[in-house]
Parts: structure tokens; sequence; C-alpha cells
């Protein structure tokens, strides 16, 4: 998987739109990431640009990562 445009490959999740959205994102994000790491071919992730918060998650859910020297990774500290 991969970003259409070449700025960045995720900038994260839209907070207004979770804010928005009834139910909880936070179960529909784990089992979304959960599935992906299930699935029985090798998923592959190639990163250009940023890298934020839910889109780290998601590029760590792949089998493989490929990135470039522009790639730029951030994430939540828990």
């Amino acid at each position: 998987m991969t970003a259409a445009g070449d700025r960045s490959f995720s900038a994260g999740t839209d907070l207004k739109e979770m804010a928005q959205t009834p139910g909880d994102n936070g179960i529909l994000l784990h089992e979304t990431l959960t599935s992906l790491r299930h699935l029985l071919k090798p998923v592959i992730c190639a990163v250009n640009g940023y890298c934020l918060g839910a889109g780290l998650d998601l590029m760590l859910s792949c089998d493989l990562v490929i990135a470039t020297e522009a790639s730029r990774f951030f994430g939540c500290r828990r």
C-alpha cells in the first residue's frame, strides 16, 4: 500500500471527523489493523514523506516497509 500524494503517506487520524462520528473509532481502527496483520498474503507498505499517528500504526501492521530518505515517522508516546 502507498499514498496517492507525494507529500505524506498518512497525516494520521482526522480528529474532527472522529468527534462527529458516533461509536468507538478506536475499536474500528484496532479491528482494521488486526485484520491487516492476519492477511494470508504479505502486505508491503511504501512510505514517502510524513507518516504520522494512526498512519504509523497502519505502517507497522504491514509485513514489509520500504521508505525513502524523505520519510519522517512520528507517533504517539504511550
